[in-house]
């Protein structure tokens, strides 16, 4: 069995005195391509294809949740997409939410500077956000100190360690303790 350690999910900024949307989400991602709104339509275009599936198996069954060629067309229709939004000219600013801080010298600036923008994340086929895990540990069966190996992953996944450890800034992700990187529990101490 695998622990997830970290994770990252996509985020844009928009910012707010330019562009508002009617549109209430969470959505999934077919009615964000398809609505009126032209900020729904573009945050649709601005989903990585790979997190736009949702789901990938059904793990209680051991079989992945879509065929194929239901993969092979929302492919194709995330591709098309993005092409059409591209040409619609609104982009926002993509964020790479770093240890719950703004990553990149343009997203500082601006904030520093006091635009005020609002965040959304993108949304997957089935109106949820997909969670990519950027780092795992386990245990091997087979090891020759499963104890000693129990204490190293359970230290690892502690709070304290997942609070103050600055490897999330450099794995450009979050840790797996939800209360962290709060208010109440700002990053790195």
């Amino acid at each position: 069995m695998l622990l997830p350690l970290a994770y990252t999910f996509d985020v844009l900024l928009l910012d707010r005195d330019r562009f508002s949307s009617s549109v209430e989400l969470p959505a999934a991602w077919e009615e964000l391509a398809e609505s009126a709104d032209k900020l729904a339509r573009s945050l649709a275009g601005y989903v990585t294809p790979y997190n736009m599936m949702g789901e990938l198996a059904d793990y209680d069954k051991g079989l992945p949740a879509f065929s194929e060629d239901e993969l092979f067309e929302y492919m194709k229709k995330a591709i098309d997409h993005s092409k059409k939004v591209q040409s619609e000219a609104i982009v926002p600013v993509f964020v790479n939410f770093t240890d719950g801080k703004f990553s990149g010298p343009d997203n500082t600036l601006d904030l520093l500077n006091g635009r005020k923008f609002d965040f959304f994340s993108t949304y997957n086929k089935d109106s949820g956000i997909t969670v990519d895990i950027t780092a795992f540990a386990g245990i091997n069966r087979n090891s020759a100190h499963p104890d000693e190996a129990f204490t190293v992953l359970d230290f690892q996944i502690s709070r304290e360690v997942q609070k103050g450890f600055p490897i999330y800034s450099a794995m450009h992700s979050l840790p797996t303790h939800m209360d962290l990187y709060s208010n109440e529990y700002p990053a790195h101490g």
